[in-house]
């Protein structure tokens, strides 16, 4: 399938791409498929706190580390199946990466991912996560606008690439419930069966769940892949340059809340991937 450039240019893609999933040394592949690997980075500073100016890298942990992308814990198959610690592909491993893209998604359940300073309690707190909720709209909004995408491929080798909001995941927006209102209707049960209340004030039940998503045909797509032979420097950074707040509590009870004090972003790359098979 063409990709859009000249064919001459097309061609020089092509060759390079072969010599890259081809191999090199006495460790030919003979194993080709497709895969989508991830990385994901939780940012968790707590109801109404901010998330530090910095850069915050992904694809340098794996399976098993410790404490490592903004986890307390350690990370397992939900947060990554990256192979390359350090953010060096393994001996073993060729990628030709045609996608890159970031998802925004709620923090994980599990309270051990967070740190002992921002553990949820039972009322809404400043300073502390609600895992109750899905990630307020607003702070989506703002991770999109305002953080970077940073891709390396050496240790000064560093090109920002664009924002989070320019390469959306595909896939779609989905929600707990799918409903056109989002407040409460009067009695017991809403639109699929969802509880609710009488109080103007209290819509959790109708609260839409917003990601940085796009349908798959409208995906972004890299005209050149980025290629990444066995042992190649690789790993992204998601860049703040100025600190973002995340919305605080909005009321004193956990009904009235809508906010979440955290959010975690998903890196991925579609990438045809050669390896041995023995």
């Amino acid at each position: 399938m063409s990709n859009g450039l000249p064919p001459q240019f097309e061609a020089i893609v092509n060759r390079q791409s072969s010599k890259v999933m081809m191999g090199r040394d006495n460790l030919d592949p003979n194993t080709f498929r497709v895969r989508y690997l991830y990385s994901s980075y939780l940012f968790a500073p707590g109801l109404g706190q901010s998330i530090a100016a910095n850069e915050y890298a992904v694809f340098v942990a794996v399976k098993g580390d410790q404490g490592a992308q903004g986890y307390a814990d350690r990370l397992t198959d939900r947060e990554t199946n990256w192979d390359g610690k350090g953010g060096q592909l393994p001996d073993w491993q060729n990628l030709v990466a045609w996608e890159l893209f970031v998802d925004v998604r709620r923090g994980p359940s599990d309270t051990s991912a967070y740190a002992s300073t921002v553990q949820p309690t039972g009322a809404p707190t400043t300073g502390k996560v609600d895992l109750r909720e899905p990630v307020n709209a607003n702070d989506v909004r703002l991770i999109c606008e305002n953080v970077l995408v940073k891709v390396y491929r050496g240790p000064n080798r560093g090109e920002i690439i664009g924002r989070v909001g320019d390469f959306p995941s595909p896939g779609g927006v989905f929600g707990g419930v799918q409903a056109s209102r989002q407040t409460p209707i009067t009695g017991s049960a809403g639109i699929a069966g969802t509880d609710v209340t009488t109080d103007p004030n209290t819509s959790r039940a109708y609260t839409p769940i917003t990601r940085n998503a796009v349908a798959v045909g409208f995906a972004r797509r890299f005209k050149v892949p980025r290629l990444l032979g066995r042992q190649s420097k690789f790993n992204v950074s998601f860049v703040v340059p100025s600190a973002i707040t995340l919305q605080d509590k909005n009321g004193v009870t956990a009904a009235n809340n809508n906010a979440t004090g955290c959010v975690e972003l998903v890196c991925g790359l579609w990438a045809v991937e050669t390896f041995p098979a023995n």
